[in-house]
């Protein structure tokens, strides 16, 4: 199963970027990461993630500063989860972020994990415009690009 979803934050693109690529922030904003390990170091791209329900996966995560691009491998508990996130200039010097994801395993018969983008970026863009995330679970499905 693939989604693919993509949101306007009121940020210029390097200051969503910023939040994006700073991986030891990503609990502040993501209520599905409720911890986080480096396998290789502080500045590795290789982490532990711990996810609610499922406990402690392995991730890899590959970034492409210039472009703003941030792609990762989820493996574990017998699923799969690749995923890339796009940070995008936008009219009026918006953001435009793009994240599609890609299921494997028992996760791409799961209907929840449909969600799961818009989940993340409706978070993402509460952040990065507010500096606070106040329900991270809460699943905001009003905005329109």
């Amino acid at each position: 199963m693939t989604t693919v979803r993509e949101i306007l934050i009121n940020k210029r693109p390097d200051d969503v970027w910023r939040h994006v690529a700073n991986i030891a922030e990503w609990p502040r904003w993501n209520g599905a990461v409720l911890g986080l390990k480096p396998v290789d170091g502080p500045g590795g791209y290789a982490w532990r993630v711990q996810l609610p329900g499922i406990g402690w996966v392995l991730v890899s995560i590959h970034m492409d500063r210039k472009t703003r691009r941030l792609t990762y491998r989820m493996r574990g508990k017998g699923a799969a989860e690749n995923g890339q996130v796009e940070v995008l200039l936008a009219p009026d010097n918006e953001s435009r972020v793009r994240y599609t994801i890609h299921y494997r395993g028992w996760a791409a018969w799961w209907p929840l994990l449909r969600n799961t983008a818009v989940w993340r970026l409706s978070r993402l863009k509460e952040w990065c415009e507010t500096g606070t995330v106040q329900d991270p679970w809460a699943l905001d499905m009003s905005y329109k690009l």
